[in-house]
């Protein structure tokens, strides 16, 4: 028997099982079969939301613990500790769970990571094998039915990559699935709710919830990339099988990405329980709180003059210098100089696949910057109180290969120029090792750094981790959205609000960046031409309101704009900076309507369950102008009234920050 606790934390063993639990819950295995395999999960009263799983165990990669009859597994050790004061993740116990068959040499371990004070746990497996089964893994295998109609003997077999496992208690069964979506340029719905009908048992997503009717549940997160940019071969994320079992699918690899003698790592998944709509809404946050904790380091404000939309055509050592300027007239953070500083070529690295020497292709361009070096430029920032931050890409086409190289090249311009912010762009996960060997490289550029440089990340294009992989290394951009000309989605306020929202039911959107165009890039004609409503029927100030509760993007040329623009800009830079620590400390939820011309909608963020932050946003054929509040409300900008338990947007296309009282 031994025992491990932490806080409210206890892990227990012996011969026969092992439990973990904390004050929200608790879950129980079996250590009496071949391989581990879930006896119960319950909340911290007792009640319990799932049973003993009914086949199979409760993790397997391609048949390898499936096949436990033609095997002879074995535990090896079990063991858990306490981790503190790491550089990424909050204090927690981790359960290590390591077993070996002495038929196939293979050792396959469940990793649980338990954190004090939340009801939800994360769980992640690694596979070392020595042998690879020569089973049919592809897409094509419809083709051979035809052929292989008259044998059976495989039928019974169904070879996924199941990270975890649970079987809903009576009463409780999948209600929804949640599926998040990048390609966020050329793309407008980052979130889809798929609601799940009676006698469908495949869903996609990377969020699901398992509920009883009276609305208390399990959910279950993969931390993994988008499912349309995953790259198993199946066509779905989860599955409830026929025996009951809800398996969450996508270790994060093929089958024929598996290699003899190397250690292959899955997606880590969080399994939570809730007993109502208000822990459903903060559990989630709560939990990414937790497993990606460092503070302040997410906040920002960044000014990006690519969304100017020329800005590769504008770039000189006069114009960045203005540039600078701009920003900080702007109240910017920082001044990120995109695409173009460099000697080498984007498309050379990406969809020409040249093959660039990495110190070649980074070196400063003169004709870009002046001298060929940051120096000047940085010493300017510094003389306007701003730091200077980078766009870089990293070789995606030889799958990161030359990350060490890489890693080299940023801590260089880190040492050399005092560089601590870059945006990192051109993540493509082709395989497994590309995959891995971009996480090495973000992770050695924020150790070796000690941990002050931060990156930029984002969900654009390729294939990328999403929102709910690699939190650890940067925040997220959200969309790359113009309104100077007609190309990909376009900005509008209304679109940017809408994403937003949706993302803000499960995402924090203190990770997100929130692009603020400005309004004198606006081509009239584009919109006149896909027959769209113009941005600017919506004041500039409100298009900067609705990033308030995330970290702003100004998406524009700062010495582009006019003197009068560039103080508004600063004023509700200001004015968010001033309470951004107090909003983002709270769960950040949307209200009211989705947003849309004719909405009333609104974020708000909430400590211990009450509301202290609220922005409110009333659409241009809004009718609805009154939005239920209790208490007494300060308005911090925008226009509102007040009666009491109302908040009052009197005019269409108006919004209001409010703080209470």
């Amino acid at each position: 028997m031994a025992e491990v606790t932490f806080q409210d934390v206890r892990v227990f063993w012996d011969d026969k099982v092992l439990s973990f639990s904390n004050s929200g819950y608790s879950r129980s295995y079996s250590l009496e079969t071949p391989l581990l395999h879930t006896l119960e999960m319950k909340d911290g009263s007792g009640r319990v939301f799932a049973g003993e799983t009914a086949e199979k165990f409760d993790a397997d990669l391609y048949g390898y613990a499936f096949q436990s009859e033609f095997k002879a597994w074995r535990l090896e050790t079990c063991n858990a500790v306490v981790r503190q004061d790491l550089p990424f993740e909050s204090d927690h116990i981790l359960v290590t769970m390591r077993y070996f068959d002495d038929f196939s040499h293979t050792r396959l371990t469940r990793e649980f990571y338990l954190y004090p004070g939340i009801s939800m746990y994360g769980v992640r497996n690694n596979l070392q094998l020595k042998v690879i089964p020569d089973h049919f893994f592809n897409s094509r295998q419809g083709l051979r039915q035809e052929y292989d109609a008259h044998n059976k003997t495989w039928e019974k077999f169904k070879w996924e990559p199941v990270v975890e496992t649970f079987h809903p208690a009576e009463g409780f069964k999948p209600v929804m699935a949640v599926e998040f979506a990048g390609h966020t340029d050329v793309h407008d719905r980052p979130v889809r709710e798929h609601a799940i009908e009676q006698g469908i048992t495949e869903y996609v997503g990377n969020l699901l919830f398992c509920e009883d009717q009276q609305g208390a549940g399990v959910m279950i997160l993969q931390e993994a990339p988008p499912s349309t940019e995953r790259r198993e071969i199946e066509p779905y994320d989860f599955r409830l099988t026929a025996a009951g079992d809800l398996i969450s699918i996508g270790w994060g690899m093929n089958h024929d990405e598996l290699e003899p003698d190397t250690l292959f790592v899955s997606y880590r998944n969080a399994v939570g329980i809730y007993h109502n709509a208000v822990e459903k809404d903060e559990l989630l946050k709560k939990y990414c709180r937790t497993r990606f904790n460092y503070g302040k380091e997410y906040y920002g404000v960044v000014c990006n003059a690519w969304g100017c939309g020329n800005f590769r055509n504008r770039i000189s050592p006069e114009f960045l210098a203005a540039e600078v300027r701009g920003a900080a007239n702007c109240g910017a953070d920082s001044y990120q100089v995109d695409d173009e500083w460099q000697c080498g070529k984007l498309g050379d690295l990406c969809y020409m696949n040249k093959d660039v020497v990495l110190r070649d292709y980074w070196s400063i361009n003169p004709k870009s910057v002046e001298n060929g070096s940051f120096d000047s430029l940085a010493a300017l920032a510094r003389e306007c109180g701003i730091k200077l931050a980078l766009w870089l890409a990293p070789s995606l086409t030889k799958r990161y290969e030359d990350h060490r190289e890489f890693t080299e090249l940023v801590l260089d311009f880190h040492r050399r120029y005092g560089f601590d912010l870059f945006k990192i762009d051109g993540a493509f996960f082709s395989n497994y090792k590309a995959e891995q060997n971009f996480e090495t490289m973000l992770r050695n550029i924020r150790l070796e750094s000690n941990k002050k440089i931060f990156c930029n990340l984002d969900v654009t294009a390729g294939m990328r981790g999403g929102y709910f992989k690699l939190l650890e290394y940067g925040n997220l951009f959200l969309e790359n959205r113009y309104a100077c000309h007609g190309w990909g989605v376009g900005y509008h306020p209304l679109r940017t609000l809408r994403n937003a929202w949706n993302l803000a039911k499960y995402v924090r959107l203190q990770y997100l960046q929130l692009e603020v165009p400005y309004y004198g890039d606006v081509n009239d004609e584009a919109y006149r031409r896909r027959n769209e409503v113009n941005p600017n029927i919506y004041p500039w100030d409100y298009w900067f309101a609705i990033s308030f509760f995330g970290n702003p993007l100004l998406w524009f040329a700062p010495s582009s704009v006019k003197a009068e623009d560039q103080a508004l800009a600063a004023k509700m830079i200001a004015l968010h900076k001033k309470y951004r620590e107090e909003i983002f400390a709270g769960i950040i939820s949307p209200v009211g309507d989705e947003p849309g011309a004719a909405s009333l909608s609104g974020l708000v963020s909430r400590r211990n369950g009450r509301a202290e932050f609220m922005a409110l946003y009333r659409g241009h054929e809004a009718e609805k102008s009154e939005f239920s509040a209790d208490g007494e409300w300060e308005l911090l900008a925008g226009k509102a009234d007040f009666a009491p338990g109302k908040i009052i947007l009197g005019e269409k296309t108006s919004y209001a920050i409010l703080k209470r009282k």
